[in-house]
């Protein structure tokens, strides 16, 4: 089964926390090959290896607040505000087959087509509110940012 990480690190914060994908038959078991994989990457002992949100991909669809019909881009989703899925510019490492990869990054690419969508979206709706007077424009002009942050981010650079 296919895991993400939200956020792995090494304790003393020497280099920057990552998105990391792994498959393994159990969440004890992902644990054990992240902690693995990334000692053998930053050349650090296990022991310093830390994690944050491990999820499976049966919990990541399960919770995704889009229907069936977004595919695979509701993995790459770390949250929501309302019906809205929130995206993460985190590095991310892949430690995965070729073919696993593939549905990856054709999730990846999905999600930052739907966050350029969203962020147009909510630079139209900041535009309209500042237009209006509405104090809450600033509030959709930092949610446009986040969209377009995640839209233009290299998400594949970690290792540099």
């Amino acid at each position: 089964m296919l895991y993400r990480f939200t956020e792995c690190y090494i304790e003393d914060h020497t280099q920057p926390a990552v998105e990391v994908w792994l498959n393994a038959q159990n969440e004890r078991q992902a644990q054990k090959k992240c902690a693995a994989f990334l000692s053998l990457t930053w050349d650090v002992d296990a022991s310093r290896i830390g994690f944050g949100g491990c999820r499976s991909e049966r919990e990541l669809l399960l919770d995704a607040v889009e229907d069936i019909e977004a595919g695979d881009r509701r993995l790459v989703a770390g949250g929501s505000v309302g019906n809205l899925p929130l995206y993460s510019a985190s590095p991310v490492i892949w430690f995965l087959d070729y073919r696993k990869q593939c549905r990856l990054l054709a999730a990846y690419s999905a999600a930052r087509s739907h966050a350029r969508e969203l962020a147009a979206l909510f630079d139209k709706r900041a535009f309209q509110a500042k237009a209006r007077g509405d104090r809450h424009f600033e509030t959709l002009a930092w949610q446009a940012r986040q969209y377009w942050h995640f839209a233009t981010s290299d998400f594949t650079t970690a290792l540099e």
